[in-house]
């Protein structure tokens, strides 16, 4: 999860990274990198708002 948040911050297959944060979007840490990944603002705009529709996700 960490290196996921990680490559996701680095623009190094942040859309990837998010998917597989996506995945695991039942574990806190997940959920919690996603909802940080959601408001960083040094992603695209595409990559925070996949990452705010995987913490709406049932």
């Amino acid at each position: 999860m960490d290196l996921a948040e990680l490559y996701a911050q680095r623009g190094m297959a942040a859309a990837k990274a998010v998917g597989a944060l996506g995945c695991t979007r039942s574990v806190p840490e997940s959920r919690a990198a996603l909802a940080r990944l959601a408001v960083y603002g040094g992603l695209p705009d595409e990559v925070r708002e996949a990452a705010e529709y995987e913490l709406r996700r049932p």
